[in-house]
């Protein structure tokens, strides 16, 4: 085993062994044996470094590894840490502010960025115990996907795979059935709907049942909604057409019963001539 260690007037230069971060850390009489050397592990703060480059941060200290930048633009502008492997790399920067590049569709100018910078199957953001993740916000938990993998937004507690505390709004897509309304929309009629329903066990404007290899169903909610709505818009459709059928039925059982009023009136009028002419009759024949 090989132990070296450095202390007053020391000005030691750290590369670190990702390619990607030069740390300057300069050494002071109050700092004895702060930087070892040991099996050709770094140890700062450490006389016993079990990595390349070990880090100890004195109790009750709030420090670590730094890179700064002073330049607010230009291709350079900002500070970045990285690791890099044979296949893919991973980057963490602060940009300048005054930086113009962007990714993502955002000019990158004073954000900080996380990265998958080249290669490699992706990126994988995850615990290994059973412990949440937790995305936030101007300190505040905005989103939370817990041990069991449910997803909540705006609650600490996913009661389902996706819980949602709050209003949610969808874009894009047709998600109204206006279009029954337009002139040349071509409505079926209630039998031909009626028809349709008991032949393929659903309403016209539901989608059929999907499933996945696992069987499971599938629903795309936007189209689900349009579904619901055109029929829904359909239905109060029929229910005009209905109304306005018994409307006119309506009229017409008035009509006849105004002609039975009329035919009940005239043949009491005759009944009354039979009677006196009878009458008559009986008169006469005394």
């Amino acid at each position: 085993m090989r132990q070296t260690r450095r202390s007053v007037g020391l000005l030691a230069w750290v590369v670190v062994g990702l390619g990607v971060a030069v740390l300057g850390v300069p050494f002071v009489a109050a700092q004895n044996d702060v930087l070892n050397v040991v099996n050709n592990n770094v140890g700062i703060g450490t006389a016993t470094p079990t990595y390349q480059l070990h880090l100890q941060v004195p109790t009750n200290t709030y420090n670590g590894i730094v890179a700064t930048s002073s330049d607010a633009s230009g291709t350079g502008a900002g500070a970045m840490f990285g690791a890099i492997a044979n296949w893919g790399s991973l980057g963490f920067q602060v940009h300048g502010s005054g930086r113009t590049i962007s990714r993502y569709g955002i000019t990158l100018g004073g954000w900080a960025e996380i990265n998958q910078a080249s290669g490699g199957n992706g990126l994988i953001l995850a615990t290994r115990t059973s412990t949440p993740l937790v995305f936030a916000t101007n300190t505040t938990e905005r989103v939370r996907i817990d041990a069991t993998g449910n997803v909540g937004i705006g609650t600490t507690a996913p009661a389902g795979k996706l819980d949602v505390n709050g209003a949610i709004y969808q874009r894009g897509g047709v998600l109204h059935a206006d279009y029954v309304f337009e002139p040349g929309y071509r409505l079926e009629s209630i039998e031909e709907h009626q028809r349709y329903a008991w032949e393929h066990k659903r309403l016209p404007g539901i989608a059929g049942r999907t499933v996945d290899g696992e069987g499971r169903e599938v629903v795309e909610l936007g189209a689900s909604q349009r579904g619901i709505v055109e029929e829904l818009e359909k239905a109060h459709i029929y229910i005009g057409q209905l109304n306005r059928q018994i409307g006119e039925l309506n009229g017409a059982m008035k009509t006849k019963d105004q002609q039975l009023t009329e035919l009940s009136e005239q043949v009491r009028l005759v009944n009354e001539k039979l009677m006196r002419l009878a009458e008559r009759l009986e008169t006469r024949g005394n």
